[in-house]
């Protein structure tokens, strides 16, 4: 039968990471689907995710309107990259561990084989 293929292990930093990425991605989608409501429901005068735009926009001191689409397609990529920075570098992570591994087996092999012919 064919070996199982070995999964890697997976650590708690790993995991607290993707959730907080995975959370910020969210966030970003749920912003570009406000923005994208907000400009195709109704009236924008009577719009109040319109209204909330604007609001937005006076608070942090800016002229005009706070686009949700941009700002919510931006925390994506924010988001998206750095979910690719976490799978790059445990990924690196788990390729180390596993060469440090063989190389420890092959050296206790030559141990070994040396051992067993100095008998």
């Amino acid at each position: 039968m064919a070996e199982a293929k070995k999964k890697r292990k997976i650590y708690t930093s790993e995991i607290v990471w993707y959730s907080i990425f995975g959370a910020l991605w969210l966030t970003g989608f749920v912003f570009a689907i406000l923005g994208m409501f907000a400009y195709n429901y109704g009236k924008l005068s009577t719009n109040s995710l319109y209204a909330l735009q604007k609001a937005f926009a006076a608070f942090f001191k800016m002229e005009g309107v706070m686009d949700f689409r941009l700002w919510g397609s931006l925390v994506m990529v924010v988001g998206m990259i750095g979910i690719l920075i976490v799978i790059y570098s445990y990924s690196a992570k788990a390729v180390e561990e596993e060469n440090k591994r063989r190389r420890y087996e092959e050296r206790m092999r030559i141990l070994m084989e040396s051992d067993q012919e100095a008998k």
